[in-house]
């Protein structure tokens, strides 16, 4: 195609408003070099069409600059194209809530906690069941205390078991409520004596 054969060079001497009037096509026919010569500013003018153009090898070229109006213009197929090293806190917290939810379990699994803590609100009832141990156990009290009653009510038997004693604690009133009977089940010994009074 003739976009092929436009230089990085000259890429870069295209204004913002000659990039932001390129087509879905064009850009998606761009290749790594000419991604890499766009700057910050001619990534700041694309508008959703145009981002949702991008495959996500394309798109990870400019995750170092990419605003985060523009990140939330990613479409369903780039956020599930994700890696983990290109979930970074920073990407996280820029995506919306309905995005978040685009997240594959595959995906949720590979989440250290400092990326994790950044949707944790966000889990869906299909997502929540996919934590691993290691990142539940992780979770803060705080953290704890955040989960909303329709998360709780979606935790395996097994990830109640591995909840420590300091996370029970941690867990409202309002939350010890919404737990199913199949939970209160599940709880061992060591939990329910973690218990206080209060609860």
């Amino acid at each position: 195609t003739q976009v092929s054969f436009i230089t990085p060079d000259q890429i870069s001497a295209f204004t913002p408003s000659q990039i932001s009037i390129l087509t879905a096509g064009q850009l998606s026919a761009f290749s790594s070099n000419q991604v890499t010569a766009l700057s910050s500013d001619k990534v700041a003018v694309l508008s959703a069409t145009q981002i949702a153009a991008f495959t996500i090898t394309q798109l990870s070229l400019l995750f170092s600059y990419l605003p985060s109006k523009q990140i939330s213009y990613m479409s369903p197929i780039q956020i599930i194209g994700l890696t983990n090293s290109q979930m970074t806190v920073a990407l996280l917290s820029s995506l919306l809530q309905l995005q978040i939810t685009y997240l594959t379990n595959i995906q949720i699994i590979t989440l250290l906690p400092a990326q994790l803590a950044v949707i944790l609100p966000y889990l869906t009832s299909t997502q929540i069941p996919a934590l691993l141990d290691i990142q539940i156990n992780a979770l803060s009290s705080t953290q704890i205390t955040t989960l909303t009653k329709i998360q709780l009510a979606v935790l395996t038997n097994i990830q109640v078991t591995i909840l420590t004693n300091i996370q029970i604690q941690a867990l409202t009133f309002e939350q010890i409520q919404s737990l199913t009977t199949a939970q209160i089940s599940a709880l061992t010994i060591a939990q329910i004596f973690a218990l206080t009074i209060i609860q």
